[in-house]
């Protein structure tokens, strides 16, 4: 279930964790931050970008969605290498490359993504940084200068359950029915630890939407 907002970010490639950041809402009618299930079907197999940009007539026609582009100066975090000819215990050049190709594991590619993993086999940095941006709280930019297609494998402890006390009896969190130790590294931390990577604070210029105007569709 997602807001208009945030099928947008999804369809037009924004980043979800700065939706509301990359969002100028100039009219929206009638105003509510409604809340919508999108159901819809694929005719062929396709990347989750390729899904995303099929999404894009859907919500033109049924929202009846104007959308105009601007910039805006933001604070991002540069995905750079911390020492440079070194890859990471956990990253390593990929025999295969899988650049704008589905994860799903066919012809050995692989991406999958949860709160506190990503894994990748034959991916580019820039994939890495696009999903680094849903949980840094911020837009990752790739400024790491590596082109070959990567494999990867990054575990970090989410913020969120740091602060939590576990149940007793308990020694780690089971989160989407994966083991989280609660005392394991953050993200900043894995990056450089794992993968010899690491996000450094800076401002650049942003592509943002701005949305204005939008329409409450009618029900199916």
């Amino acid at each position: 279930m997602h807001t208009l907002a945030l099928a947008v970010a999804l369809s037009l490639g924004v980043v979800v964790a700065q939706a509301g950041a990359n969002f100028d809402v100039v009219s929206v009618k009638p105003h509510a931050p409604d809340r919508f299930d999108i159901v819809a079907k694929a005719e062929h197999e396709a990347t989750t970008e390729e899904l995303f940009v099929m999404l894009r007539p859907v919500l033109r026609e049924r929202f009846k969605l104007a959308l105009k582009n601007a910039t805006r100066d933001l604070q991002v975090y540069a995905l750079t290498v911390r020492a440079e000819g070194k890859s990471g215990r956990q990253r390593k050049p990929s025999d295969v490359d899988c650049t704008g190709l589905p994860g799903n594991g066919s012809r050995g590619c692989a991406f999958s993504v949860r709160a506190g993993s990503i894994h990748g086999r034959g991916m580019p940095m820039r994939r890495l940084a696009a999903v680094l941006s849903q949980f840094a709280g911020r837009i990752v930019v790739d400024r790491t200068g590596v082109d070959a297609p990567q494999d990867f494998d990054l575990t970090w402890t989410p913020e969120f359950l740091r602060a939590r006390q576990l149940p007793p009896g308990q020694t780690e969190f089971v989160l989407n029915g994966v083991s989280v130790d609660p005392n394991g590294p953050s993200l900043f931390t894995a990056l450089q630890e794992q993968l010899n990577l690491k996000l450094e604070s800076t401002k650049a210029p942003v592509d943002v939407l701005v949305i204005d105007q939008a329409e409450r569709p009618t029900a199916d």
